[in-house]
């Protein structure tokens, strides 16, 4: 089955609180450099993708990983879905510009004021 995020957006948001269940309470949908989607509580938020240029994508080993990290670290800090993903997204944004799953020299510490 071949799907994109509008059309597993709408499956989730038709299930209703009780199609999440087994899965969790946040719902996160990426799809590479194109807009992607939380649900959370009947909600969707779309979030969008910062481009970049093709040759600065050096390795997406880890760039998954990296987005859940940061969407995660997100949460931890009490921050919107939005932000989560934004953060999520930064983080996966400076993972692909290098060789490997390394950490990127980058000073996340924005995020926390």
């Amino acid at each position: 089955m071949r799907t994109n995020v509008a059309e597993l957006t709408r499956y989730w948001m038709k299930s209703g609180k009780n199609g999440l269940e087994p899965y969790g309470k946040i719902i996160v949908i990426t799809d590479g450099p194109r807009t992607g989607t939380c649900i959370y509580k009947g909600n969707a938020v779309n979030f969008d993708v910062s481009p970049i240029e093709e040759q600065d994508v050096i390795d997406t080993t880890g760039a998954g990983d990296a987005f859940v990290g940061g969407f995660i670290a997100g949460l931890c800090i009490d921050k919107s879905l939005k932000d989560c993903a934004q953060i999520g997204c930064d983080a996966a944004y400076h993972i692909i510009k290098q060789r490997g799953c390394t950490l990127p020299n980058y000073d996340f510490a924005i995020y926390t004021s």
